[in-house]
C-alpha cells in the first residue's frame, strides 16, 4: 500500500473513532519492531541517512541525536543542521566524520542512548 494510501485510511479511521471520544496512535511498520528508549520513538530500522533524506528514521535519529546533546528540530527532514550536529558527534565519538548515518554511527547513538 502506498504512502499516500496508508496515510488516508489512517486518517480516515481515525476521524470515525475520534467522534467516540477514543484515540488511536499510529501502527508502527510492519517490518520495523519497537525499541523504547526514553521518549523517542525508535524502531529497529537503521537505513543509511543523508542530506536530504526524509522520513521516520531521521527523526528517530534526531531524537537520538538530541539525547546525545545534540539541539536538531525533530522533524523527519535531514537538513544542514542535522548534517553539522551528525559531524558533531561522530568526531566526539572517534568516529568517522561523514554527515552521514550509517550503521557506526546508529550502533554509537544507540549504545549512548542506552547506558547514559
Amino acid at each position: 500500500m502506498s504512502t499516500i494510501r496508508r496515510r488516508i485510511a489512517g486518517a480516515v479511521l481515525a476521524a470515525s473513532v475520534l467522534g467516540s471520544g477514543l484515540a488511536l496512535a499510529a501502527a508502527p511498520e510492519a517490518t520495523a519492531k519497537p525499541i523504547p528508549i526514553g521518549g523517542c520513538e525508535l524502531t529497529s530500522a537503521r537505513p543509511v541517512l543523508h542530506l536530504g533524506s526524509k522520513g521516520t528514521a531521521v527523526k528517530q535519529a534526531q531524537c537520538l541525536l538530541n539525547k546525545a546533546g545534540g539541539n536538531v528540530v525533530v522533524d523527519g527532514s535531514f537538513g544542514y543542521r542535522t548534517r553539522a550536529t551528525v559531524r558533531a558527534f561522530q568526531a566526539r565519538d572517534h568516529l568517522e566524520v561523514d554527515g552521514y548515518i550509517g550503521p557506526r554511527t546508529w550502533a554509537q547513538l544507540y549504545r549512548y542512548n542506552t547506558s547514559s
